[in-house]
């Protein structure tokens, strides 16, 4: 890519962004903007089994803007003053399979069993899907995909370190880190020697540049900014941790606006609510 703008603002078409597509980030985040043209239904048919919304070279710098290129149709369609209805209607051809056959492989139960009380997770959006639930159909893990990035979520912070859901974390880490092999960074001692079983190397470490993943706790908000961007631009996030005592020492505010981290798992399309029992599922 050329150094200067008008360089920039030649691109007219979405299947050769790849090579250029760090400095196209680089130059959205710094204000600038980028027109994209493209369909994704060719490339997704000559490569059925690739990720269209994380490998499509067009999504390569539209998914970090929330934007996404996916398999349509061709239809004449009519403008209309108001803006369209709710996204969350809109289709993106992905139907989550894969990624539940990867994260499920040698995983045939949930033992919740225990002292450790789960908040219920609600999942919407069209990127979001739950993973794990009770059997009143209750969501306790879940999953998203957020720009180039891929989010999980479990609704307590002590099953990470739950020596009988290791092989689900060995899964998930995996899963986040999408073949980098790279450095998973942990924020909470207690979950470190459990999540080093993935073969991975995992350090106890806050948020800081250079992970792949990024293990955090659900009750800080402390760089979130950052971690949207981290995701967004390609990084693996596993948040635990409940809402259900937060809720009970402030009675009268809403979890779903007021606690600490919402504001970032809404931003990745998953919220916690209210406690659910344990139990194995």
């Amino acid at each position: 890519m050329g150094e200067s703008l008008s360089k920039l603002t030649s691109l007219k078409d979405a299947y050769s962004l790849e090579a250029d597509a760090k400095d196209l980030v680089a130059f959205l985040k710094a204000g600038g903007g980028v027109l994209i043209a493209g369909q994704a239904c060719h490339w997704a048919s000559t490569k059925p089994k690739e990720n269209t919304l994380l490998q499509f070279p067009g999504n390569k710098v539209s998914a970090v803007a929330g934007i996404y290129f996916s398999i349509g149709k061709v239809e004449i369609l009519p403008v209309y003053p108001q803006i369209p209805s709710s996204w969350m209607t809109l289709q993106n051809g992905k139907d989550f399979e894969d990624d539940l056959e990867f994260l499920l492989t040698g995983v045939s139960e949930f033992d919740l069993q225990g002292s450790a009380v789960s908040s219920e997770i609600l999942v919407h959006g069209s990127l979001a899907f739950p993973i794990g639930t009770t059997k009143d159909g209750q969501t306790f893990l879940a999953g998203s995909y957020y720009g180039q990035g891929r989010v999980i979520v479990v609704s307590h912070e002590g099953f990470l370190r739950r020596q009988t859901l290791a092989p689900f974390w060995n899964n998930a880490i995996h899963w986040l880190d999408e073949g980098r092999q790279g450095v998973v960074g942990v924020a909470s001692k207690r979950a470190l020697g459990l999540l080093r079983k993935s073969g991975l190397k995992c350090e106890k470490t806050e948020f800081k540049e250079g992970l792949s993943v990024f293990v955090s706790p659900a009750h800080s908000d402390t760089h979130a900014k950052e971690i949207r961007e981290f995701v967004a631009e390609g990084g693996g996030l596993l948040i635990g941790g409940h809402a259900w005592n937060w809720a009970e020492i402030h009675p009268g505010q809403n979890e779903l606006t007021h606690f600490p981290d919402m504001a970032m798992h809404q931003t990745f399309i998953i919220m916690h609510v209210k406690h659910i029992p344990g139990d194995t599922v």
